[in-house]
């Protein structure tokens, strides 16, 4: 291989691995989970064929140093492109965390509400749970997917 392809391969790797993050990142944005698990395969298989390229790339460090100007451009590019991406990706993967981390909270929150804590009869005699029951407009029905 010569030190233009093995540069071009490089390239041609990293590109396709940042366009996997640029689109997982956007559908995180924009809560497309279905599409972000789909995404999930083709950003491992982008991911590991970039680094399998890179170790090959290290092993022949002088082929990569033989290469042209344009060349080492088109790699510290494509590396300033793929730092980029990666730290999107990273936020728009914290985002979404918090987000469902959020919901989470809201749900335990009003399912706590909910919960009444005592049982038995009131001081006027009056059945605790119809005497301290929440209003029928305050209450939210609620089931989660075991898979969540």
């Amino acid at each position: 291989m010569t030190p233009h392809e093995m540069t071009q391969t490089l390239v041609a790797a990293g590109k396709s691995l940042i366009a996997v993050l640029d689109e997982e990142s956007a559908a995180l944005t924009e809560v497309r989970l279905s599409r972000v698990a789909e995404l999930c395969e083709a950003k491992e298989a982008a991911a590991a064929h970039y680094e399998s390229i890179f170790k090959t790339a290290s092993g022949n460090a002088e082929l990569v140093a033989a290469a042209g100007a344009a060349d080492r451009h088109a790699l510290s590019a494509v590396k300033s492109d793929l730092d980029r991406a990666a730290v999107r990706n990273v936020n728009a993967l914290r985002a979404a965390m918090e987000m469902n981390r959020r919901l989470m909270q809201t749900i335990a929150t009003s399912i706590e509400r909910q919960r009444l804590s005592a049982s038995g009869y009131t001081k006027t005699g009056a059945a605790y749970q119809r005497a301290h029951a929440p209003k029928a407009g305050d209450t939210l029905s609620v089931s989660l997917n075991k898979t969540f």
